[in-house]
């Protein structure tokens, strides 16, 4: 029987916002001057205070924001699960369930029809929340910025209504199920096991014959979350 998802949260939404912001500060050219603010600096203008209040960010010595030493740790504890996100579920991107092969970027038709996106079923199989990991996505993608309105959705809290829409629309597990060739059930979670177990095993393959030599962080860093009930905790 098939389960909706669960709506995101206020708290998700916040913690996201705030990570966007960091991630906004510490890599992008656009610098926030904390007296002259432009139009669109203006209309985040409540979510920077909320950095202020929350010390994840200072002033340097141009009166620009930058991130404190907090917020460098929690901007590096972000670029630690992108990290671990790419190294973990990109290769869920794009699965034949059919053929049962992982699509190859650099020489498959990434938008032909019999791909199918099992990142979301993948991070529930794992207990991971689903809507960090489409965040991570998006992020990596700088989806949430392809806007120029991307700064007044922010302040609506509007912008992280994609990323929910996105999630919730996105195969589950159960949908995975089906009924082999002698009549007997397979069950949505020995495929997605199943899928995981392959998909596991090519992305090592892949980091192996790029000779990836950067450390990949355990997939459990996307699990952490240090924003709870209204604060920072470590």
């Amino acid at each position: 029987m098939s389960t909706e998802r669960k709506s995101l949260t206020d708290p998700q939404r916040q913690e996201f916002s705030i990570l966007l912001l960091l991630h906004h500060i510490a890599s992008s050219q656009d610098k926030i001057h904390f007296s002259f603010l432009d139009q669109n600096h203006k209309t985040i203008e409540s979510n920077l205070k909320e950095l202020e209040q929350q010390d994840l960010v200072q002033l340097d010595v141009e009166q620009y924001y930058q991130l404190s030493e907090k917020g460098q740790q929690s901007y590096d504890r972000l670029v630690q699960q992108q990290v671990s996100y790419q190294a973990h579920f990109e290769i869920y991107a794009f699965v034949d369930l059919g053929a049962g092969t992982f699509a190859d970027p650099e020489t498959d038709l990434l938008e032909d029809e019999r791909w199918a996106d099992l990142r979301v079923a993948v991070a529930e199989h794992k207990g991971i929340d689903p809507y960090r990991v489409v965040f991570l996505a998006m992020l990596s993608d700088e989806s949430f910025f392809a806007s120029p309105d991307w700064y007044f959705d922010l302040a609506m809290g509007t912008l992280f209504d994609e990323l929910e829409s996105i999630t919730r629309e996105q195969i589950r597990i159960d949908e995975l199920g089906y009924e082999d060739e002698d009549g007997n059930e397979v069950m949505g979670e020995e495929v997605i096991a199943d899928v995981i177990e392959q998909g596991s095993q090519l992305a090592q393959e892949r980091r192996d014959r790029q000779a990836f030599n950067q450390d990949v962080p355990d997939e459990e860093i996307i699990t952490t979350t240090v924003y709870q009930d209204g604060g920072w905790r470590w």
